[in-house]
């Protein structure tokens, strides 16, 4: 054998125990959560231990084999892996998600209806422009769309995601620029 051949075997050797020694952890852990659930109140309190060959069995004073065998299956059932438990949670998040996002889904705005939000057009959202850049300066382009940036300012000066028919009326949009009541 080559001593890449030695070194390669070597690694796998060196897997294989700590891997075992890994198994060997998690059953260890997996007997103590069991006795400690045979441990606490209201679980089965006498018990002793007794050798049988490669098996080990939990006899019971007072209560079948069969009993305690199902005790430990059951508790088996309801430990979770780590990752499954991680996948459980993120299907909870995932769910909570949707559910919000069903609650907070607006139609598609209409064309120059209120509220005026992301994707509304028309002559609302141009006058709205209009105020934003006479009371908060440069805007750009008037493009009569109510984007992102006409989005990102509302929100900025504003403090809300869209605009309703309160605050159009509020703050005088639909009058002529000259009419329009100043923030500033």
């Amino acid at each position: 054998m080559s001593n890449k051949e030695l070194i390669k075997a070597g690694c796998v050797v060196g897997g294989l125990v700590g891997l075992g020694i890994l198994v060997y952890i998690i059953l260890k852990e997996d007997d103590e959560k069991v006795e400690k659930a045979l441990n606490e109140p209201g679980g089965h309190q006498e018990r002793s231990r007794r050798p049988t060959g490669n098996k080990r069995s939990t006899v019971m004073k007072g209560k079948r084999d069969s009993e305690l065998q199902d005790a430990e299956h059951h508790h088996h059932n309801n430990v979770l892996d780590p990752l499954e438990e991680i996948n459980e949670h993120v299907k909870q998040l995932d769910e909570r998600v949707a559910e919000e996002e069903k609650i907070n889904r607006l139609p598609p705005p209409e064309a120059d209806e209120f509220p005026l939000r992301l994707g509304s057009n028309g002559e609302k959202v141009e006058r709205l422009q209009v105020w934003l850049m006479r009371n908060y300066g440069l805007f750009g382009k008037i493009t009569k769309i109510y984007d992102e940036k006409t989005e990102a300012l509302v929100k900025k000066h504003l403090g809300v995601d869209m605009i309703d028919e309160k605050i159009y009326n509020r703050y005088k949009m639909s009058k002529h620029v000259t009419e329009q009541v100043i923030v500033r």
